[in-house]
């Protein structure tokens, strides 16, 4: 009898464990699963580099995106490869891998990037060529993007975003609007949803929504320290662009030097 309830107990507590173990088992998947809710989706990120503090800020935001396996190309992790072929030839080849991947090519707006567009869409025939930043990717940029957009083929291609604390949505050229806006860090769950594609399942948009909280936690607090910079609240460009002026909004390298991407990204 003393053996018959001993192996009862024993059959119970190896039912408990398995159990356990399975569920342990069921968490870690769910959690690998989160981690993972923008695998195999890439996204170009074309930003101003106004200021150190505006670029960790954007660091930020692009390290928060490869934390969900999202692929993410930007120049401030690859700035010694953009500097040796040439801040063109590198924006070629990263926006031709996102859009044959299906990818997206994210225009990040600020006060910098506002007036460097503003500088290209008033140039007249006849006038100088806006000088482009012989190590800033946005700069370059500008010559292939906006075709795009004058030609009505920006929709599906590119995303639009600001941070709503440093510019307003307002500021951002008209030709851009023709496309998504985000504001961030308030819209950033559709933002999420946006890079997702139309693909992304009700699980996969309730993870992202889940994700956007921490996210919107750290991009919070990079913002306030870059305001912090300033006291009108707003990051300064590193030298100024008047539209039409011919003068060249600087800012080629991070005061801080160049940040490096977590592992595994791009």
């Amino acid at each position: 009898v003393l053996a018959d309830l001993r192996a009862r107990w024993a059959l119970a507590w190896m039912g408990v464990l398995l159990s356990t173990f399975c569920i342990l088992l069921l968490l870690l998947l769910k959690k690998e699963n989160l981690k993972g809710v923008l695998r195999g989706r890439c996204a170009l990120i074309l930003y101003s580099p106004d200021h150190a503090g505006f670029e960790r800020l954007v660091s930020t935001l692009a390290c928060a995106l490869t934390r969900l396996q999202l692929a993410v190309s930007v120049e401030l992790w690859s700035r010694a490869e953009l500097c040796a072929i040439g801040p063109m030839q590198w924006f070629h080849a990263q926006r031709l891998r996102v859009l044959q991947e299906g990818g997206t090519v994210v225009l990040l707006f600020s006060r910098g990037a506002v007036a460097r567009c503003t500088e290209w869409l008033l140039w007249k025939p006849g006038e100088l060529l806006p000088r482009d930043d012989p190590c800033s990717a946005f700069s370059a940029s500008l010559n292939c993007i906006l075709p795009d957009f004058l030609a009505g083929k920006a929709g599906g291609r590119y995303l639009v975003a600001c941070f709503e604390d440093l510019l307003q949505p307002s500021d951002i050229p008209e030709l851009f609007r023709s496309v998504p806006i985000f504001t961030l860090p308030s819209q950033l769950p559709t933002f999420l949803l946006a890079l997702a594609g139309t693909a992304a399942g009700r699980e996969q948009k309730s993870s992202l929504k889940k994700h956007s909280l921490w996210i919107s936690n750290s991009l919070h607090r990079a913002i306030q320290e870059c305001q912090l910079q300033e006291p009108n609240g707003h990051c300064p460009p590193q030298a100024s662009a008047l539209p039409g002026s011919g003068q060249v909004l600087m800012g080629a390298k991070s005061e801080a030097g160049e940040l490096s991407p977590p592992m595994g990204s791009t």
